[in-house]
């Protein structure tokens, strides 16, 4: 893991279940990186502005980490768990 001049701006662990989720934007700081990693179970994402199904999007597995640069990208970040376990995300926002 690398920590560079970014800030942390904001953390927070949300539960994937049935319903597509996405990231709480902090208020008056706007992130430019985000960090997710995935315990429990496995699920699919996107962020492209549609929200995934248990059958669509980019698949993410227990352990896995993932980082999206761009307020956009990470505004747009969805996920739905791709089982029958909600996947648990730790989500870590920064800004310069």
């Amino acid at each position: 893991m690398t920590i560079n001049n970014e800030q942390g701006v904001g953390f927070e662990e949300i539960t994937v279940g049935t319903t597509a989720v996405g990231v709480t934007m902090p208020v008056g700081r706007t992130p430019v990186r985000a960090t997710f990693t995935l315990a429990t179970a496995q699920i699919r994402f996107t962020y492209h502005g549609t929200a995934p199904s248990a059958a669509v999007g980019h698949l993410m597995d227990v352990g896995d980490a993932l980082t999206l640069e761009g307020a956009t990208n990470i505004s747009n970040f969805r996920a739905i768990r791709s089982g029958s376990t909600s996947g648990v995300l730790s989500v870590t926002l920064e800004t310069l």
